[in-house]
């Protein structure tokens, strides 16, 4: 089902579930895969023709049958292996503000998830990991009071709670952040599900738009990726 709002804590690792919207109000879609760091590739690009250099590992989705049969063959490989792998799945949350707030940071990279923005062109934007050499606390010092505790201004994301209608996805206005409000008839929505976006220009995380298998983003909410956000088990300890 995946986590509610108040379900969510800091500090906890969770892993993120990326949804098909289905279609009308009475469908939970169904699971396209789960977020994870790429193994290999990263994603490079420039800004401020050419005077800024942006790199980070790419983000990319697993599909679930792929995700599975990991799982599966875990069970005869070495356990360094699947632990490093898995390790690509897993993240932490670190929530600050009004509690729909958070950073991500990878467990494969030990980095937090951010994007790109200055003097780089909207359909060039990608989520991506940051190197573990880089970090944009030192490139985003001017906005640093505003910056949670975790990194800079280009790490701060949103969990934006979405429900299903017969016209699409819509805002979920009765699981507003910090707010307890009553769902109307007294029916709950049937899944905590979320668009994650940007609140500082208020655009959203898009799988795939672009046939790159990339995270990049929309402005519009009727086409932005639906998540679920679910606990991950792990006794992994961080530094």
């Amino acid at each position: 089902r995946g986590l509610a709002l108040d379900e969510l804590r800091d500090g906890a690792t969770v892993c993120i579930e990326l949804r098909g919207a289905g279609s009308g109000s009475s469908s939970d879609g169904w699971s396209e895969g789960f977020l994870c760091v790429h193994p290999y590739r990263t994603y490079e690009t420039a800004g401020m023709m050419g005077a800024l250099n942006w790199g980070g590992h790419q983000m990319t989705v697993t599909p679930r049958a792929r995700v599975e049969s990991m799982c599966t063959d875990a069970h005869g490989g070495h356990p360094a292996d699947h632990e490093n792998d898995a390790a690509r799945f897993l993240f932490r949350v670190h929530l600050f503000g009004t509690g729909c707030d958070i950073t991500l940071r990878s467990e494969s990279t030990g980095t937090l998830l951010t994007t790109f923005l200055r003097g780089v062109k909207f359909d060039r934007r990608r989520v991506v990991a940051w190197h573990k050499q880089r970090s944009s606390k030192l490139l985003t010092a001017a906005s640093a009071m505003f910056a949670p505790p975790e990194g800079g201004a280009l790490e701060e994301w949103a969990l934006h709670p979405v429900r299903r209608t017969p016209d699409g996805l819509v805002s979920d206005e009765f699981a507003n952040c910090g707010e307890e409000n009553e769902p109307p008839n007294g029916v709950p929505s049937s899944a905590a599900e979320y668009a994650l976006c940007r609140p500082r220009d208020g655009t959203f995380w898009a799988y795939n738009v672009y046939g790159d298998e990339m995270m990049a983003f929309t402005k519009d909410l009727a086409e932005a990726s639906l998540f679920r956000i679910h606990r991950a088990f792990t006794d992994k300890k961080w530094d």
